[in-house]
């Protein structure tokens, strides 16, 4: 008999604030080729075993794949660490045993993912505390330097679908029923069926129209119902509904990572708002509102910013190339479309 991991994803409360993956992406989903996604990688496989820490473990993955085509190396990051920082924010009871992929996404943005050889994914550093605050300090710095700058929400399978032929891995969270544990060789049944196990998170590598499949990096190891790792999810899966209002997939995102060439100081008490003596302009004209995107006005009220960030971010919501200048003398950031 199969052995059923532990499940230990839970979905997250609605958040009108979300930014959509559809407002970002340039095509829509009869525009996307029959197969797509991102291409093979070298990613460490890990095994939860009976730990509710799939959201850290694919997590950790996300960062993983992002890193490796930053870098050219695949460095192994703690599915750990990250679930602990998970649990800081997901607002469940403290007793839950699992956590949500925004809590994930959200920590990855705040606080990053430190390497696995600094905080090793055991049992035990998954029982006890987080280190003090001298050790913690090493884990955190490393962490911050693997941070993602932003998520957009996948809201259904034709979002994700989408994202992954822009080559974007995408996490996601879903119910599992108990058919999904009689896959082959990675194979997951095409019919949905069983008793409700519980919620499980994933990521999205790759998608095939003619099959009808997403290849997704699991966190079982690499024996028992997978594919040396990896599986193959109907897209059914991703469109059932347990029951009315109660579908199947609970939440996905893709998120967007970028390693910066420069970096540029802004003022200390640099801040967003209409009496702040830094102005942003847009083509050459002053912005007098800031209704931007929440988590832009929040990178933006860092002391630092990275223009190089804020170029790719337009860039993905314009589909057009954009400049982003930081000016010093006259305190103006200037973002040219």
């Amino acid at each position: 008999m199969t052995k059923i991991p532990h499940p230990g994803a839970y979905p997250s409360p609605k958040d009108t604030r979300d930014w959509l993956y559809r407002a970002v992406s340039t095509r829509s989903i009869s525009e996307i080729p029959t197969e797509g996604g991102i291409d093979s990688v070298p990613l460490i496989i890990h095994n939860q075993g009976n730990l509710p820490t799939c959201t850290g473990e694919s997590g950790s993955y996300l960062q993983m794949i992002n890193q490796y085509f930053e870098t050219g190396q695949m460095v192994d990051l703690s599915p750990i660490f990250l679930y602990k920082m998970n649990k800081q924010l997901d607002g469940l009871p403290p007793d839950t045993e699992g956590s949500t992929v925004k809590a994930t996404v959200e920590s990855l943005r705040l606080n990053g993912v430190c390497r696995e050889i600094l905080f090793p994914s055991t049992k035990e550093n998954y029982e006890k505390p987080l280190p003090n605050s001298r050790q913690m300090g090493k884990i955190l710095r490393n962490a911050y330097q693997n941070r993602i700058v932003a998520y957009t929400k996948c809201l259904d399978l034709d979002d994700i679908l989408v994202a992954l032929s822009d080559k974007k891995p995408v996490i996601f969270s879903m119910y599992l029923l108990s058919n999904f544990y009689k896959a082959r060789k990675g194979r997951v049944p095409v019919q949905v069926g069983g008793d409700n196990i519980g919620g499980h998170a994933m990521v999205a590598l790759r998608y095939n129209q003619d099959s009808r499949l997403i290849k997704v990096a699991q966190s079982w190891g690499k024996s028992g119902l997978t594919d040396n790792g990896y599986m193959y999810i109907p897209f059914d899966w991703f469109t059932y509904d347990v029951k009315s209002d109660f579908p199947m997939l609970m939440e996905a995102y893709t998120v967007l990572d970028f390693i910066p060439d420069e970096v540029e100081r802004l003022p200390d008490k640099f801040t967003i708002n209409k009496k702040s003596p830094v102005k942003i302009e847009l083509n050459g004209k002053v912005l007098k509102n800031f209704d931007l995107p929440p988590f832009l006005i929040n990178e933006i009220g860092e002391p630092l910013i990275n223009t190089g960030i804020l170029e790719k971010i337009f860039n993905s919501i314009t589909g057009t190339r954009a400049k982003v200048i930081w000016d010093q003398e006259i305190l103006t950031l200037k973002i040219n479309i």
